[in-house]
């Protein structure tokens, strides 16, 4: 399980964002096919899903499907 969370740093961007953010971008990779389960928690704590054994499940997200049929 991976989770983010709030921290001293982040919490900072809702009084000032140049001391919230270093303005550096990480990309991570992960393969979809290695991924359980990637799921949205909205405020009342219902998980909405959006990749289950690594499809998108999300609605809307159908399309994003595609390359991995034609395989």
């Amino acid at each position: 399980e991976m989770m983010a969370k709030e921290n001293e740093r982040s919490i900072l961007r809702k009084e000032s964002l140049s001391e919230a953010y270093f303005y550096c971008h990480t990309d991570i990779t992960i393969p979809y096919d290695e991924l359980g389960g990637l799921y949205g928690v909205k405020a009342d704590g219902k998980k909405v899903p959006i990749i289950e054994k690594g499809r998108f499940v999300l609605k809307g997200c159908e399309e994003l499907n595609e390359p991995f049929l034609q395989q």
